[in-house]
């Protein structure tokens, strides 16, 4: 199952969905706040119109990472698109990385309460934003709902690249899921049981990663145990 990812900012989207139709992708994936601007797009903006009728020429569903405007606040967001241009699921990051601002400077965006898993021609997947990925109860979530595949999109990268991409092999092996994860312009991919996978480099900066079809058993949980994860926090003496 060929994955095709891009975090090139400069180059036109309808040149990154061309260069992932050409390489068989099934899915193109393109970063967070790749749709970007001061005020935020709704997510049923007319620039959506646009995207998806380059969506429909290239014949490839496309996952988009934006900055999302609605009466509830700002939202580090992605919406799904399907291969006729139709926009088929949204998600929004639960922690947003609180440094990240636009390009005028204005702060950061609002916590989301969705957990969205997206069902697509390839497998289950769902998107997480920010710095979802480093919290490993919203990976165990999704997964829960049925999540085969999870991508991690962070506009920045982690100050030290080798924690990044421990933090995404962990949750790939914990979870029984791949794990594809786009911090800033680095890269990685991980399989459901923990093996690292290698993106090859196709055309305008656009990446394949490939998905092997494999079986895993979910992991063993005991969830009459973790009551303490569904309370709020409370002081520890």
């Amino acid at each position: 199952m060929l994955v095709a990812v891009s975090s090139r900012y400069d180059i036109a989207l309808e040149r990154l969905l061309a260069a992932a139709a050409n390489m068989g992708a099934r899915l193109l994936v393109a970063g967070e706040f790749m749709l970007d601007g001061k005020d935020g797009y709704e997510s049923d903006a007319p620039e959506f119109d646009r995207i998806g009728g380059l969506v429909a020429t290239a014949g490839i569903p496309l996952l988009l990472g934006y900055r999302e405007s609605c009466a509830t606040g700002i939202y580090s967001a992605a919406q799904l698109l399907d291969g006729l241009g139709h926009s088929i699921s949204n998600c929004r990051s639960a922690h947003p990385a609180r440094s990240r601002k636009d390009a005028a400077g204005n702060a950061g965006v609002d916590d989301g309460n969705w957990l969205t898993v997206s069902r697509w021609s390839g497998a289950p997947f769902s998107a997480l934003l920010g710095d979802d990925i480093l919290h490993p109860e919203i990976a165990r979530a999704v997964m829960l709902q049925g999540a085969e595949v999870i991508l991690a999109l962070r506009r920045d990268p982690l100050a030290d690249e080798e924690l990044e991409r421990a933090i995404l092999r962990t949750r790939a092996f914990e979870n029984a899921t791949h794990v594809i994860g786009l911090f800033g312009h680095r890269l990685s991919a991980f399989a459901g049981d923990g093996s690292p996978l290698s993106p090859c480099a196709a055309e305008d900066g656009v990446f394949i990663v490939d998905l092997p079809v494999i079986s895993l058993a979910k992991p063993a949980r005991r969830p009459e145990l973790y009551g303490q994860l569904v309370v709020a926090d409370t002081a520890v003496t």
